[in-house]
């Protein structure tokens, strides 16, 4: 038996893709706005102290540099394409793979392995088979390997390209993802030979080297949707339909309404809590947090927010990332809002840009005001206090800070920062130069 606790993952991500058709490394292309690899990543693992280690080729290094996330990696080089097990066997000499427990083997360009299937995978290692694959069932013609079993025994997997006409008649496909003891992984890699049509290292021909020894392998069936590789953009944007499928399905579940969900693109996850109705073409980035009593009108975008309750957004709203939107506050039409925190039962209502800002309590911001916080060369705060009034068309040059209750005219450009109470104007005198009457002659002749 193996350690349940101790799970390695192991990533292979060093193919080319050049069916993306793309400079970039395939496991970098997105689905919605994650990339390929951090989505499986988020996916199939649990722990921040999985150990995960990652396949990649030389010209993959770009992936090392690019990935993002709160995990620890470890990157190996496969300097050869020579097939799958080969990938494997350089990961378990070169890496910092452990000895013992089990090793999840995964494909970068496959992101929608749930960690339920991994938890079903390390069991049947527990249980006392060396190796486990996850399968699925496809009725239709397709280019997969095909599993040979006996009952709940997996005896060999043949790739479809050796298949002869009865194998390729079997309806369980391999999808690839396979669980190993690694107490004789290693042992078994060794022995594993190039002996087929491609002249490469299969990975699935390591299931006749336990058979042969008289171990045992088995397999775990699931849905294709869950192991549904990407290969081309086809297949990309087939995954990100499945992927919004899947989103709303849990929106819907926790009790979100959305008026038309086929227009609600929604990232994975994102925290909603009660009575939160979203309204049609309402997008919203994974990882926000939404409160309780939340309307987001139609045509709204929010992305990495933190949304309290009782608000109003939009319609035609924009939320961008590192922005915390208190209690009872209302934000409207045409307003984004970026880097900025806005506090309890304060107003942005039309057409306003606020940046790198921090808004007070019952703040009233009028129609087209907008924060200046770049000067060319760096970002600057603005803080408004509690209880302003700021004046339509007003333009915010930070650094700047507003004092509690004060009043700013409309059409104002501030430049310095105003002290509590005051009540401040900053716009040309009004000239009324000539008699329009007059004017109008004058015009026409």
């Amino acid at each position: 038996m193996t350690n349940p606790s101790n799970i390695s993952f192991l990533i292979l991500a060093a193919g080319k893709g050049s069916r993306m058709n793309s400079e970039k490394p395939k496991v970098l292309h997105k689905v919605f706005n994650t990339t390929i690899l951090n989505l499986l990543i988020e996916n199939a693992t649990e722990q921040n102290n999985d150990k995960i280690s990652i396949v990649i080729s030389e010209e993959g290094r770009f992936i090392e540099k690019t990935i993002e996330s709160n995990k620890k990696f470890d990157y190996i080089i496969q300097k050869e394409r020579l097939g799958t097990a080969h990938a494997v066997k350089t990961a378990l000499t070169e890496g910092n793979i452990a000895d013992d427990g089990t090793l999840i083997i995964l494909y970068g360009d496959s992101p929608f392995i749930s960690s339920k299937t991994v938890s079903k995978l390390t069991k049947k290692i527990e249980m006392g088979n060396l190796a486990t694959v996850a399968a699925f069932n496809c009725e239709v013609e397709n280019q997969y390997g095909r599993l040979c079993v006996n009952g709940d025994e997996l005896e060999r997997i043949v790739e479809y390209k050796d298949a002869n006409k009865e194998e390729k008649k079997i309806k369980l496909c391999n999808s690839g993802i396979m669980a190993l003891n690694l107490k004789h992984a290693r042992r078994l890699i060794s022995k594993i030979n190039n002996n087929n049509n491609n002249k490469e290292y299969y990975l699935t021909d390591i299931i006749e080297e336990v058979n042969k020894i008289n171990e045992k392998a088995s397999f775990v069936e699931v849905e294709y949707d869950e192991v549904q590789g990407i290969n081309n953009k086809i297949e990309l944007a087939n995954a990100s339909k499945h992927y919004f499928a899947v989103n709303r399905k849990k929106a819907l579940d926790n009790g979100v309404t959305l008026i038309d969900p086929d227009t609600s693109f929604l990232g994975h996850a994102i925290e909603f809590g009660k009575d939160v109705v979203i309204e049609p073409n309402v997008t919203i980035f994974a990882h926000s947090k939404v409160g309780d009593r939340v309307t987001i009108k139609s045509h709204s975008y929010i992305e990495e927010a933190i949304i309290k309750n009782d608000i109003t957004i939009g319609p035609f709203a924009r939320i961008r990332p590192n922005t915390e939107i208190k209690n009872k506050v209302k934000i409207g039409n045409f307003v984004e809002i970026k880097n900025s925190v806005i506090n309890t039962s304060s107003k942005i209502n039309h057409f306003s840009y606020i940046g790198d800002s921090e808004i007070g309590e019952s703040v009233n911001i009028g129609a087209g005001t907008i924060t200046c916080n770049y000067d060319g060369f760096k970002k600057h705060k603005t803080i408004i206090k509690d209880k302003v009034f700021i004046g339509s068309n007003s333009s915010l040059v930070a650094p700047l800070t507003i004092g509690e209750g004060s009043i700013i005219g409309a059409g104002s450009t501030i430049t310095s920062d105003i002290t509590s109470n005051s009540v401040t104007i900053s716009r040309c005198e009004q000239k009324n130069i000539a008699d329009a009457r007059e004017f109008r002659k004058k015009k026409n002749t």
